[in-house]
């Protein structure tokens, strides 16, 4: 039982960090929770093909999974899937052999489940630390922030505790208890490693979105001459879901550009301010208009869209999304 347990999760640390790889470096094609339906899936079958005890096919299997997973849940040609399944799969391997290689120049006698736990854990956290690595795109855009240093760190003293937690218990003559609670231990440190990792990637994507967002209605501004500024000084929309920074972004910078790009300044200004003593986030756009909007007595303004069906669609989803998140919100014109 032991025995399978340290299988089990084994393979949940590897279907996670291929996971964080590919999401890292890929655009998904599908909603994330898919996603990790797919990867879930695709490491069950690797898996159950383990039970064969044929360590080419373990092999292949990985490589081939990878790939169908990289090909079904991302955009991705053949090439780019096999190369990166190869590379993931090899890496994967090398890490188990170099501390397969170290625990022996250590350890002459380990039974079974020991050994499978002390290969297991460390050799994990490496594979996690070199996947880090080999993201490049991440890796520009995230090296001078104190996160990617603690996503470099935390494997590494993972790695040396778990070391120093194992020669204590190989060490001494525990009983069987004591051993259950050593590897309980020091999967607790791939699970902090793990944890650490989804948030941080739930933050990453929450980031890219809005700047992808942002740049997209700066890219309208510049075709339509409009001048755009935005300042963010703190960023404190991360409470917020994906549907609703979609939402609130594209449709307040699209009612923004449609006023602004028939004025005759042809200004947007974007602002995200806080004010902690009164605990408000305030989200202003602010755009030139020269003609003055009608009231339409409920506290907004009538739409003069061309599209009598989609006219005034956008600020209805606005209001929801900030009446149930930001409490309030207001139009005006001066």
């Amino acid at each position: 039982m032991m025995l399978f347990l340290c299988y089990l999760l084994i393979y949940c640390v590897e279907g996670s960090v291929a996971w964080y790889y590919f999401d890292q470096l890929f655009q998904t094609k599908h909603k994330p929770l898919f996603t990790v339906g797919c990867v879930s899936m695709g490491y069950c079958l690797l898996f159950l093909i383990n039970f064969f005890h044929a360590p080419l096919l373990n092999a292949l299997a990985f490589v081939a999974i990878n790939c169908l997973l990289l090909l079904f849940c991302y955009f991705v040609n053949l090439k780019q899937a096999f190369l990166h399944a190869l590379l993931l799969t090899s890496f994967m391997i090398i890490t188990e052999m170099v501390w397969g290689i170290f625990l022996f120049s250590s350890y002459n006698t380990l039974n079974s489940v020991s050994f499978v736990a002390t290969l297991s854990i460390p050799s994990k956290l490496l594979y996690l630390l070199v996947c880090r690595f080999l993201q490049q795109k991440t890796f520009t855009e995230v090296k001078s922030n104190a996160a990617f240093f603690i996503l470099c760190v935390l494997p590494i003293a993972s790695i040396v505790l778990s070391y120093v937690v194992f020669r204590i218990a190989f060490g001494s003559e525990l009983q069987q208890p004591a051993y259950t609670l050593v590897f309980t231990l020091v999967y607790s440190l791939v699970a902090v490693n793990l944890l650490f990792i989804v948030v941080y990637h739930v933050v990453q994507t929450f980031y890219k979105q809005q700047t992808e967002l942002l740049l997209t209605a700066q890219e309208q501004c510049i075709e339509k001459n409009i001048d755009f500024s935005c300042k963010i000084c703190e960023n404190r929309l991360d409470f917020m879901d994906s549907a609703s920074i979609t939402t609130l972004y594209s449709n307040l910078l699209s009612n923004a550009i449609q006023a602004a790009e028939t004025s005759t300044q042809k200004y947007i200004e974007f602002c995200i301010t806080e004010r902690t003593e009164q605990n408000q986030l305030i989200i202003s756009v602010v755009n030139s208009c020269d003609t003055p909007p009608i009231p339409n007595g409920k506290g907004g303004f009538v739409s003069l869209k061309k599209d009598t069906v989609l006219s005034g669609i956008g600020l209805k989803s606005i209001q929801p999304c900030c009446c149930k998140i930001l409490r309030r919100f207001s139009c005006l014109f001066l």
